[in-house]
């Protein structure tokens, strides 16, 4: 498969273990929203990330350091300026072109490939309701709520509810995230795109197929 260059420009860290990356490609990159990019990386691993952003040159990156793990560590060191090969995106977790009401759900990084598809449905023009749940464990975990609550202010249509399982905090639910699937909640939206851990995806899945979803309704990728 034909691969294209890739150079870090940037990378901040949005928690203690969570960092932003920026890269540039080489030519221009088409991606569709939810897709991700096969890195093959200076070392030789092979490792998946999903896209949290794209523009025309310049593709956004959600990514968790996990001890152990040796691709996010290199990501996490790579000098700016660095560069690698990486596959054209892949994926078909990918958004809709209806505008119709939708129902996000993620946890950790999985947020990464529900925001490229919240940003997209609002760009091009969706008007119906969309409602990102949104969990993680604690306050220090937390990140992009800056960003969300910009895309609230400009779009009265998009919400979103954040959800921590280990404290309790003012503007956040405690609990998890496939609490507020209910009956009157899938009455009001068409499509269902979920993100995170197989147990989440898993759990989620169940309660909406037990709520009346058809499985048509949902789509999903696990982390």
């Amino acid at each position: 498969m034909q691969t294209i260059t890739l150079r870090i420009t940037d990378r901040k860290w949005l928690t203690k273990d969570v960092f932003e990356m920026v890269i540039e490609p080489s030519e221009p990159v088409s991606a569709k929203p939810g897709q991700f990019s096969m890195f093959l990386l200076p070392s030789g691993l092979k490792r998946s990330y999903s896209i949290a952003w794209a523009r025309e040159w310049s593709l956004g990156y959600i990514i968790k350091k996990l001890e152990g793990w040796k691709g996010s560590t290199e990501l996490s060191e790579l000098p700016i300026g660095s560069e690698f090969r990486s596959m054209p995106p892949l994926g078909h977790f990918t958004l809709t072109d209806g505008d119709v009401a939708r129902y996000f759900i993620g946890t950790g990084t999985g947020f990464a490939p529900l925001y490229f598809q919240i940003l997209s449905a609002l760009s091009r023009g969706d008007r119906s309701e969309m409602l990102l749940v949104f969990w993680v464990r604690s306050m220090q975990d937390v990140f992009y709520r800056e960003e969300l609550s910009l895309l609230e202010k400009a779009y009265p249509n998009f919400c979103t509810h954040y959800y921590l399982s280990r404290e309790d905090n003012p503007g956040y639910e405690r609990g998890y995230v496939t609490d507020t699937i209910t009956e009157t909640l899938t009455g009001v939206y068409k499509e269902y795109y979920l993100c995170g851990s197989p147990a989440m995806v898993k759990d989620a899945r169940a309660r909406l197929s037990e709520a009346g979803v058809e499985p048509g309704q949902i789509r999903f990728e696990q982390y």
